[in-house]
């Protein structure tokens, strides 16, 4: 009976020996989806470094401390938007000639949407031109010799935003709009056709965008194109940054998503290699594509995000650098897919803020070019493997340096933020100022798709944004608190997003809830809005999503994507996985029989792909070590 003990305990070691030396050695994959045959560990940055500390994230998808620095005359203004360019035309003249300097627009619209150089000139008489082009000796702004030549009262310096008097006199309307005679990018006759309509003396400048009217998608009521997608994005910093409410990857509601996406990961400056933004990361990131285990729910990864690109920052020009040379690129691409086979994403969301831009680490032009080609890399290496998509910026000002169309062919869809337009930044722009405007208002974002639809995209390769959080201010008046009135600053911080002028709707719910406050719908803007004391905030909610929702059916719209998931009100827990079901031995012991011993045979693959790669051997060398002991005593 000892010798047949012995005999059990050696093969049954044995057995454990065997499975623990195959699986170390074997290139196993981390996790179902990885590629095993390809993956290159070595290259994969599992600690994230020092400089990472440097980057301080914050609860907005967008998170500008100022405004472009120009307005964008570039956009016409929709005949439903309740606001007349007649309008639009007395404020700019207020701003012009009112004594006191520059009068802000008190529309509660955006006037970079205006198109000034249509209804009349700019005067600048004894003050800067409020667009920062030159002051002409007639004290009218403009470009070129006329105006920044001889005479010239400042800024005199200046370039035009395109044409013959842009930078190099080589700058095109980004996304195929129409450079205007007076070096404006647009989308209307003034820019299109002839600024001067009755002598036809300033016509489009040619060669320098397009020179023709585009209309815009359009689909029946009712078409439900949005419902094709609807990605989440995830705050991977929420845990360690939110006050309270935190969510986990296990505590979220991804019922209705398609795609979530873990944001962010971020780019080394010199290797070009994506890291982790933190080391809790790590850990987080595998139980993040844990819940895509089922197969219907896909978990990219995302990369970058505004605050990787602000100033003072080692990445302010990591993009920029990145895609400047195809040496370059490579690394980037090899990294991002061992990235992805590591800790289980089956794509990738590129989140730079933005391309071009020379504040936000960008260069021009150059800027625009690389970036097309990184996709088309990206894709010929990736083939159909990994999903790629890419965020686009809703300020003209930022999205003309994406040469979108040509990126087309190389993503699965883009996403389009429709969110952040306003925030307290604003009041740096002279012809914005301190007035209250909505970060997501339906008429400003109708103005803001337009270059889309100039660019030639396919309106089912864009997901439509929506924000699940709220951006406000603290009202210089208390009598006039709403939009079109003055802000002093912005809104108080949340108790759990700890942030000025940001409240997630969770938070803006729990003031309606529990301090009384009165939610008010404004149908035009298609946004909601509360107001008590001091304090103005525009939100967004479930009523408002689906409005917007049945807006953007209305454009083809071919999904949507959230900022954010982890801010939903309430959370549930995900339930468990159970790979396998304790078998009931109170009526005597267990039997090994062939069903059982086929069972677990079929079942063990799956085991071992769904492990973790630290505990992989461990488990499989139990499993083998019980199969083996059970089948001996049977044998008994």
């Amino acid at each position: 009976m000892v010798s047949r003990l012995s005999s059990i305990a050696f093969w049954a070691v044995a057995l454990c020996f065997l499975c623990f030396v195959t699986l170390s050695n074997a290139d196993t994959p981390r996790h179902p989806y990885a590629q095993p045959d390809r993956i290159n560990r070595r290259s994969v940055i599992t600690k994230a470094p020092e400089w990472t500390k440097k980057i301080v994230m914050s609860p907005g998808h967008q998170n500008p401390a100022e405004a472009p620095p120009n307005p964008t005359e570039d956009l016409e203004l929709s005949s439903d938007s309740g606001v007349s360019l007649d309008q639009y035309y007395k404020d700019a003249q207020n701003a012009t000639e009112s004594s006191a300097g520059v009068t802000p627009n008190k529309s509660g619209l955006s006037r970079r949407s205006l198109e000034k150089r249509g209804d009349g000139p700019l005067y600048c008489k004894d003050r800067k031109c409020p667009d920062d082009s030159c002051c002409g000796p007639k004290g009218i702004c403009g470009y070129g010799p006329d105006y920044c030549g001889k005479g010239c009262t400042s800024n005199c310096d200046a370039k035009a935003m395109c044409g013959e008097y842009s930078e190099e006199g080589e700058m095109p309307c980004g996304m195929n709009l129409c450079c205007s005679a007076t070096g404006w990018c647009g989308t209307t006759e003034v820019f299109c056709d002839n600024a001067d309509p009755l002598h036809k003396t300033l016509p489009c400048q040619a060669g320098y965008g397009g020179c023709n009217i585009v209309s815009s998608p359009s689909c029946a009521k009712g078409s439900g194109s949005t419902s094709g997608r609807t990605i989440g994005y995830y705050q991977s910093w929420n845990v360690r940054a939110r006050k309270c409410d935190t969510k986990t990857p296990k505590q979220l509601d991804t019922k209705g998503f398609t795609h979530l996406f873990y944001s962010f990961a971020f780019i080394d400056p010199v290797s070009f290699k994506v890291t982790p933004a933190h080391n809790d990361d790590v850990k987080q990131m595998r139980e993040f594509t844990d819940l895509s285990k089922g197969g219907k729910l896909k978990t990219w990864i995302a990369i970058g995000g505004y605050d990787m690109s602000n100033e003072n920052t080692p990445t302010h020009t990591t993009w920029s650098d990145m895609v400047s040379t195809k040496a370059n690129r490579a690394a980037f691409i090899e990294s991002v897919r061992d990235y992805m086979d590591e800790y289980g994403f089956t794509g990738v969301d590129l989140d730079w803020e933005y391309p071009g831009e020379p504040k936000r680490g960008g260069r021009k032009l150059a800027d625009t070019r690389n970036l097309s080609m990184l996709l088309k890399e990206m894709r010929a290496a990736y083939g159909s493997k990994y999903g790629i998509s890419l965020t686009l910026a809703p300020d003209y000002w930022y999205l003309r340096w994406f040469d979108a169309k040509a990126m087309e062919p190389y993503v699965d869809f883009f996403g389009f933020m429709a969110y952040d337009l306003h925030g307290s930044w604003d009041s740096d722009v002279l012809t914005l100022g301190k007035i209250i405007r909505g970060q997501s208002d339906i008429r400003e974002i109708h103005n803001n798709t337009i270059p889309l639809w100039f660019a030639g995209l396919d309106p089912k390769k864009i997901n439509f944004g929506l924000a699940m959080y709220g951006r406000g201010y603290t009202v210089a008046d208390k009598s006039c608190n709403g939009l079109g009135c003055s802000f002093a600053g912005p809104s108080k911080k949340g108790e759990c997003t700890d942030s000025d002028g940001v409240m997630s709707l969770g938070e803006i719910k729990n003031l309606i809830k529990n301090k009384g406050v009165k939610s008010t719908y404004l149908k035009d803007s298609m946004m909601k809005q509360i107001a008590w004391d001091d304090q103005w905030i525009g939100y967004d909610d479930e009523e408002t999503f689906a409005a917007k929702k049945a807006w953007a059916d209305g454009f083809c719209f071919g999904g949507t994507m959230v900022w954010s998931i982890d801010f939903q009100e309430q959370y549930v827990m995900s339930t468990p996985v159970v790979f396998f079901e304790i078998a009931d031995t109170t009526a005597g012991p267990m039997t090994m029989t062939a069903t059982m011993a086929s069972a677990m045979a079929a079942a063990m693959p799956a085991t071992i792909a769904a492990t973790r790669a630290p505990s992989r051997a461990l488990v499989v060398a139990v499993v083998a070590a019980a199969a083996a002991a059970i089948l001996t005593m049977t044998l008994i």
